[in-house]
């Protein structure tokens, strides 16, 4: 059997994103001061729902003085028109889980690039073994700049349960996450006709110890958007501890 995926010929951006309305512009907004403030962030969603599309949007918003090391099975990031563009970035391919051509595993390649020091990395889809040695790293320190990466779950909380109750991965480890950004599909008004649309970005509260979320972008039903909440605007500890290292207030972040 033969499974085809039919990606863009041009990388996918935030711009694009927002002129199909899976983005608003305070997302695409946020989600780019997030990457430029170093943040940990994984992308979750239901299969297909655009997850890739929105990771390798986020790879533009990287300064092009900062290296960038993706890991990844199978290559879907675009990663030659990046390197065009004059991105330092380097893939490395690792072996699939279902077999394939890849030199390492995702662990051995991920040990590799935390020994590479300040790099963004950009992981394809975070499972497996290599989740625990990323959380190891993002907790130590060692991880260097921003993390990104891709995960399949349809809430923020039901990554967590995932990572901590599936995966094993001890709840203060799984502290090393900021943000989690959901991907899916929605039908408007009952039609038939399904739509990919980003519906929460959410940051979780580095204060509890049972994988509490709170929103700051939440998806609107009814007007097709994403909405700011208050968190967003008043009490966010992602945003607040970004402005702090820049010197700034949150009104002015």
């Amino acid at each position: 059997a033969f499974a085809l995926r039919r990606h863009s010929t041009e990388p996918w951006t935030l711009l694009r994103l927002i002129n199909l309305g899976s983005l608003t512009p305070l997302a695409a907004g946020l989600i780019s001061f997030l990457i430029d403030g170093k943040a940990t962030i994984l992308i979750a969603g239901s299969r297909g729902a655009g997850k890739t599309s929105l990771l390798g949007a986020c790879l533009l918003e990287f300064p092009r003085s900062q290296r960038i090391l993706t890991i990844e099975d199978t290559l879907e990031l675009p990663v030659e028109k990046l390197q065009e563009l004059d991105y330092k970035i380097q893939p490395m391919q690792i072996q699939s889980s279902l077999g394939g051509f890849g030199e390492m595993s995702a662990n051995d390649a991920l040990k590799i690039a935390l020994r590479l020091g300040e790099s963004a990395l950009v992981i394809g889809e975070v499972r497996g073994e290599e989740a625990k040695t990323l959380y190891e790293a993002m907790r130590a320190g060692t991880a260097g700049s921003a993390v990104l990466g891709t995960f399949h779950s349809n809430s923020a909380e039901a990554v967590y349960e995932r990572i901590v109750y599936d995966m094993s991965i001890p709840a203060k480890s799984f502290n090393a996450t900021d943000v989690v950004i959901i991907t899916n599909f929605i039908r408007p008004k009952g039609t038939h006709k399904m739509k990919r649309r980003t519906t929460q970005i959410a940051e979780l509260d580095k204060a509890s110890t049972e994988g509490t979320f709170h929103n700051l972008l939440e998806f609107d039903e009814k007007k097709d958007k994403l909405e700011e909440t208050d968190v967003f605007h008043y009490s966010s500890q992602v945003i607040g501890r970004i402005a702090a290292s820049w010197g700034m207030s949150m009104e002015e972040a």
